[in-house]
């Protein structure tokens, strides 16, 4: 995981460095490791109260022009709402291109103010606009 992690943070620099932006195929984020069920058939295990740190979600988006396929998962994506609310902001603030948009979830927490407000961000920043 420290190579992983250190690879990735000289990736950054060069980027930042040279102020180029980057196309990704499928960029998957894990926004959290809690979840409110206790599935069997669940591979990740135990829920665990961690939570993706809002900086790293900045550092990645804000070099990215464009995502072909953007998957958000967890644990239970909808249990991080300040997560999934700093990648739409900084999706739409970056004005980075997502043509697909996927997010995982057990739909058990979510409420319809958050489902108008995911259509309308899926829908302000895929390139269909469908």
């Amino acid at each position: 995981m420290k190579i992983i992690f250190c690879f990735y943070r000289v990736i950054i620099i060069i980027f930042e460095e040279i102020k180029m932006k980057l196309y990704i195929q499928n960029l998957s984020i894990e926004v959290t490791r809690k979840c409110n069920m206790k599935c069997e058939h669940c591979l990740r295990g135990s829920s665990q109260k961690k939570v993706i740190d809002n900086h790293y979600i900045y550092k990645m988006l804000h070099l990215v022009d464009g995502i072909s396929v953007l998957n958000i998962t967890g644990g239970e994506p909808t249990l991080a709402i300040d997560s999934l609310t700093q990648i739409k902001d900084n999706i739409l603030y970056s004005n980075c291109d997502v043509e697909n948009f996927y997010m995982i979830t057990n739909g058990k927490s979510i409420n319809v103010d958050k489902i108008a407000e995911w259509t309308y961000f899926m829908k302000s920043c895929c390139s269909d606009n469908e």
